[in-house]
Order: C-alpha cells, then sequence, then structure tokens
C-alpha cells in the first residue's frame, strides 16, 4: 500500500490486481495517523485546513476545539481533542448540531523522546442509525528501523491490471 495527500494505492500481489483510490480530501488512516499526528503540535489538523477555534489548560488538562476547513462543516462537524500531561486522551467529532460522529479515546502511551504514543485506540463512529466501533492495540514498537531500499522505493510491477475508483 503507497498514498499521498489524495491518492491511496493497494496492491495485491498474489492476485496481480492493484486498486487506486482517488480522493478530492487528504486521505487518512485511523491506524497509524495517530502516530504521525502524535509528533505534531495541532495533531496535524491545520495542515488539513481546521482552524483552533478556542482552548482550555485546567492544570495537566489542554482541551483544544477545531473547526474544519470551509464547506466541510455541516459534513464532518467540529473536532475536540483533550490531552493530559502532554498524552492524547481522546477526540470528537460533532456535527454542527452536536450530534456525535466519532468518538475516540487513547491509552497505554509509550513514551519516545518528547512524544507519548498510545498502544491502544478504541474509535466509535456513528453513521445515520448504525454504530461501528474498533479497537487496535500495538505490542513492539520499533522506532528509527531502516526498511530495506525494495520498500522504500516500490512500484507495482508493469502489466498490473490498475483499478481507479473515486473515493
Amino acid at each position: 500500500m503507497s498514498f499521498d495527500s489524495n491518492t491511496v494505492i493497494i496492491y495485491y500481489p498474489e492476485d496481480s490486481i492493484a486498486f487506486k483510490f482517488l480522493s478530492p480530501y487528504p486521505v487518512s488512516f485511523s491506524f497509524f495517523e495517530t502516530f504521525l499526528n502524535v509528533m505534531k503540535e495541532d495533531f496535524g489538523l491545520c495542515d488539513r485546513g481546521y482552524s483552533l477555534l478556542k482552548n482550555e489548560v485546567k492544570k495537566d488538562t489542554l482541551v483544544t476545539y477545531w473547526e474544519p476547513p470551509r464547506g466541510l462543516s455541516e459534513t464532518i462537524g467540529n473536532l475536540k481533542l483533550v490531552y493530559v500531561d502532554n498524552k492524547i486522551i481522546s477526540s470528537e467529532l460533532k456535527k454542527e448540531t452536536g450530534e456525535s460522529l466519532l468518538k475516540a479515546s487513547y491509552g497505554d502511551h509509550l513514551n519516545y523522546g518528547e512524544y507519548y504514543f498510545p498502544q491502544k485506540i478504541s474509535t466509535t463512529l456513528f453513521v445515520d442509525k448504525d454504530t461501528f466501533f474498533e479497537e487496535i492495540s500495538y505490542k513492539k514498537f520499533v522506532f528509527n528501523d531502516s526498511l530495506p531500499e525494495k520498500v522504500m522505493n516500490f512500484k507495482i510491477p508493469e502489466g498490473v491490471e490498475t483499478e481507479e475508483i473515486k473515493w
């Protein structure tokens, strides 16, 4: 799998097929997005067009409130992030009406340098009348491990059927 800001390519070598997902919006993946965003002061929100509305500080707790990019406020709503002792603890995405779209909690943080990486992420997604729950647990963290050249510069072999999908 490879991706850039608006494109994801998933290659299945055993089936010799690839899918190229094209999106008008930046693509993100919950299973590693949190790790990348933990290392950013604004959790990577400014890169995605979010604006800070306000923040609250009480002792060791920081709560930030974010507004989405123009045109998406009705669809994705505002985001609230909660940090305790510089560790992300929870996030919540709400529609303009106040109805929750997504809630996530983060725990079992691992300290590496100045950053705290959650080893457990629980996400609840609310879509229409359905609720989806996902829990991810990470074990055996490895930092700064080198990857082989064939992984770093991987290209799908010529002749592989690639289906483009607008996402």
